[in-house]
C-alpha cells in the first residue's frame, strides 16, 4: 500500500493532474487506515498476553504518553569512538567494585557486632543442576518477560508463536549447559544501552547506567540456575539471617524486626 501511495505521489507531481491528485489522496487515506488498524491490533494484542503483568502494561502506556527524550551525547568525531569510551567507562567501573569489594576488611570490633549465619553441611552443596522437561521449559518461557534483542536468530515474539516447533531444540540446548556446565560465550554477549541515571541529567559518563539486552536462550537459561538454586537455599534453609532484600516475603519491615 505504502508502495502504490509512493508512486502514485509522483505520478501526481509530474502530471499535476486533478484525477491523479484524487487517486493519490484516497491511496493515503488507505495508507493511514490500514496503520491505525494495525496499530490498534498490536496493542489489543499486547494487552491481552500481558495482562497478568502490570508493570509491562504500565511501561508500554507511560512510554505512549510521555515519550522519553533521545540522549544528547558530546561531540565526538565518530560513533566508534563514543561507543568505545562509554564501553571502556562501565568495564573500568565494574573492575572497581570488584577491587573495593575485595578490599573490605571487617576488623574485631565490628565482626563481634555481626550475628553468626549457621555452618553448612557437605550435604547442603547443589552438586549439579537438575536437567528440565519441555513442559517446564515451556512453563519458563510463558513466565519470562517476551523482549527481544538483535542478537536473537529471530524475533521473541515469532519463536513464542512457533514455541511448538522449537521447544524441544530450545529444552535440549538449555539441558546441555545444565548439564555440562557450560555457558556458551555467543550467550555472553550482549548490546548495551547506555540510559541516563535521572531524567534532565547532563550526558556526561557518569550519569550514565547500562541496560544490558542478551539473547532469550541465555535468559531462559539464566533463569532456570537462579530458580533451581533458590529452591535449594529455600530447601536447605540457608539464606542469610539478616538478608531481606531480593527475597520473596521479606521487605524493609522484616529488616527492621530483625
Amino acid at each position: 500500500a505504502k508502495r502504490k501511495r509512493r508512486k502514485a505521489d509522483r505520478i501526481w507531481r509530474k502530471s499535476k493532474a486533478e484525477d491523479d491528485l484524487l487517486l493519490f489522496k484516497r491511496l493515503k487515506n488507505h495508507v493511514t487506515y490500514i496503520s491505525n488498524k494495525a496499530r490498534r491490533e498490536f496493542y489489543a494484542q499486547f494487552i491481552n498476553e500481558n495482562g497478568n503483568d502490570q508493570n509491562r502494561l504500565f511501561r508500554a502506556t507511560n512510554a505512549l504518553l510521555h515519550p522519553k527524550d533521545e540522549v544528547c551525547f558530546p561531540d565526538y568525531s565518530d560513533d566508534t569512538s563514543l561507543a568505545n569510551d562509554i564501553g571502556h567507562f562501565f568495564y573500568k567501573k565494574v573492575i572497581n567494585i570488584r577491587k573495593n569489594l575485595d578490599a573490605v576488611v571487617i576488623d574485631q570490633c565490628d565482626s563481634s557486632r555481626l550475628i553468626n549465619d549457621p555452618k553448612f553441611g557437605f550435604n547442603q552443596n547443589l552438586e549439579k543442576f537438575k536437567v528440565l522437561l519441555t513442559d517446564m521449559v515451556s512453563q519458563l518461557i510463558q513466565k519470562s518477560v517476551k523482549k527481544s534483542c538483535a542478537l536473537n536468530p529471530m524475533p521473541t515474539s515469532l519463536l513464542v508463536k512457533s514455541l511448538n516447533e522449537l521447544l524441544p531444540a530450545i529444552t535440549c540446548m538449555i539441558n546441555s549447559s545444565l548439564s555440562l556446565g557450560y555457558f556458551p560465550s555467543a550467550w555472553k554477549s550482549t548490546l548495551v544501552d547506555p540510559r541516563l541515571k535521572k531524567t534532565g541529567q547532563p550526558a556526561s559518563l557518569s550519569n550514565l547506567r547500562p541496560i544490558s539486552n542478551l539473547q532469550f536462550v541465555s535468559k531462559l537459561t539464566e533463569r532456570a540456575v537462579s530458580d533451581q538454586t533458590l529452591e535449594h537455599i529455600k530447601c536447605s534453609d540457608i539464606y542469610p539471617i539478616l538478608q531481606s532484600a531480593y527475597r520473596p516475603g521479606h521487605s524493609t519491615e522484616t529488616a527492621l524486626l530483625k
